[in-house]
């Protein structure tokens, strides 16, 4: 009986010294690889968010050439924030080709020289509305998520938006809320 209890007594010091996974060279391993995979991520995802995204979008337009941008007439746009806005809240439609099976919520905010012509704007907003509505469904959902639509569509709306109200002389665009689902 005592050999027994030796015996036991001697498994369970055998139970005592094995390692744990944490301090064992396959859990270090573990550990390395998992940060080097971490670390790799958080590279990459900034090498392409400064490097190659730059290079990757359609106009090639950064932050400063953006500061002053040309009106349809060949004049130039004072930078942003000098002028009034209006915003189209909540314009919800089908893009193109989608049959009814995808849809597109946006809202377009317009800025224009002064509060006057945010008030003529304002009085025919149902109009301006539906034009804007109008040229948002003639995209396709595989156009709208190409890198640079939202810049060129930008750019078409404020054409479009502009030949509806000349008295403006300029107008910028603006697409706070631009969901495609």
């Amino acid at each position: 009986m005592e050999e027994l209890k030796q015996d036991a007594g001697s498994g369970d010091e055998a139970g005592q010294q094995a390692v744990s996974p944490s301090t064992s060279p396959i859990g270090r391993k573990k550990s390395i690889l998992i940060a080097v995979i971490a670390g790799s991520v958080v590279i990459g995802g900034l090498i392409g968010a400064m490097a190659l995204g730059p290079m990757l979008s359609k106009d090639g337009t950064d932050a400063r050439s953006l500061q002053k941008t040309p009106e349809p007439s060949g004049g130039v746009v004072p930078s942003p924030g000098s002028g009034a806005i209006l915003e189209l809240d909540n314009l919800i439609l089908n893009p193109a080709g989608s049959m009814g099976r995808r849809l597109l919520m946006a809202s377009v905010a317009l800025e224009v020289p002064n509060i006057e012509i945010v008030k003529k704007l304002r009085e025919r907003q149902v109009p301006l509305r539906d034009h804007v509505v109008s040229i948002l469904e003639r995209r396709t959902v595989e156009s709208l998520g190409h890198p640079g639509a939202r810049d060129s569509l930008k750019k078409e709306l404020a054409v479009e938006i502009g030949k509806l109200i000349p008295e403006a002389g300029w107008v910028r665009v603006y697409l706070p809320q631009f969901v495609i689902q």
